[in-house]
């Protein structure tokens, strides 16, 4: 990843750091929320004493983290491992839909879908390679898309579309 992709590392490594919010992992730090969510965001450089502090709280190596380089964890386990993969799949399906299509990604609908879809799985205990759950996400975002601009009707055909996609995991 490119040097101007810190916040995607640094989102990613928040998240697999088992804090569900931005605003947590800066209160626990001392930040400014404001500040911390602009980093995290890309709306703001980070000096490199801010990186320094999130890459020792977040257990992250400094040289990952400001570049993409090297080992992402201090001591990975695989928990960590498999969601800052899964968070760095999701951002970069994210750049592939916005690339690809020349709408404006509905970002609550890849939300619900995603949502929806994780939950669904691990309900059902169905095994699902990274790599299938990720297609599936944009085979579904791209179906519903395209029928209607209603984000209120996009976000009620979530179930149904999703539905037929669980029985081929089996």
């Amino acid at each position: 990843m490119l040097k101007k992709e810190i916040h995607i590392r640094l989102r990613a490594a928040r998240k697999a750091a088992g804090f569900k919010s931005a605003y947590d992992f800066a209160d626990l730090i001392g930040v400014p929320r404001t500040t911390y969510s602009q980093h995290e965001r890309g709306d703001r450089n980070i000096k490199d004493d801010y990186l320094e502090m999130y890459a020792k709280n977040l257990k992250v190596n400094e040289a990952w983290l400001r570049n993409g380089k090297g080992a992402a964890f201090l001591n990975p386990d695989s928990e960590k491992i498999n969601t800052l993969s899964n968070e760095l799949k999701a951002n970069d399906i994210y750049k592939q839909l916005n690339t690809h299509d020349s709408q404006i990604l509905d970002k609550e609908l890849l939300i619900a879908i995603t949502s929806l879809l994780f939950e669904k799985i691990q309900n059902e205990n169905l095994t699902v390679s990274p790599n299938i759950f990720a297609n599936t996400i944009t085979e579904i975002y791209c179906s519903i898309a395209s029928t209607t601009e209603d984000v209120h009707q996009r976000l009620m055909m979530v179930p149904a579309v999703i539905k037929p996609y669980l029985k081929s995991f089996n």
